[in-house]
């Protein structure tokens, strides 16, 4: 009972929340994602669109928002996803950012799944959500308005090295390898995209 406060914030009134989702051209992020891993995934823009407005209406229904509701806003991007999940794309990334905060006033956006469009949008003091993987270090400087369902990319790759390095101990000698490799010294490798944001994991 009472009053909730009223708009509180950017996107935040006494009625609704404002949550942007940017679509784009091209293959959506699940199909990139299929690409790269050379799995199998089925996505449509209608399904996708379908689940965000249904947890929406689950969240506004069961969470206690005070009063308030979730209002999704679907916009068209001009950034190119393929582009900027290889860290490319970041003027269009930022003017899609922009949008977002000036133009639709969101408080968050759900659609942040590549590292350019979401650093755009913790530019703009925008809550995001979806960053593939990026550093620790690259989340602690954009608290508290980035977030993300995937772990750090440090977390990534210290949790890979220690296990690796556990199982197969510096110095150890190649076991099970052909001919031209069985008992020679092990060698460790990181590969990584050369990004700064997946660079400073490695």
């Amino acid at each position: 009972s009472g009053g909730n406060g009223g708009a509180t914030y950017q996107g935040v009134t006494d009625k609704e929340i404002v949550v942007s989702i940017r679509t784009l051209e091209g293959p959506s992020a699940a199909e990139i994602f299929a690409d790269i891993s050379g799995e199998q995934v089925s996505d449509s823009d209608t399904s996708y669109r379908d689940t965000a407005f249904a947890l929406a209406e689950y969240f506004s229904s069961r969470f206690q928002m005070y009063g308030r509701k979730i209002k999704l806003v679907e916009f068209r991007g001009e950034g190119s996803g393929a582009s900027e999940l290889l860290g490319g794309g970041k003027e269009k990334a930022l003017s899609d950012a922009e949008r977002a905060s000036k133009e639709l006033g969101a408080f968050a956006d759900v659609s942040a799944i590549t590292i350019p469009y979401a650093d755009a949008l913790a530019q703009q003091k925008v809550v995001n959500i979806g960053s593939p993987y990026p550093s620790r270090e690259w989340f602690v400087t954009r608290r508290p308005y980035s977030w993300s369902l995937f772990p750090d990319g440090t977390n990534v790759v210290e949790s890979g090295a220690t296990g690796f390095t556990t199982r197969f101990p510096p110095g150890s000698k190649a076991e099970f390898a052909g001919a031209a490799m069985k008992g020679q010294t092990r060698v460790y490798g990181i590969v990584a995209p050369e990004n700064q944001e997946y660079q400073e994991s490695v």
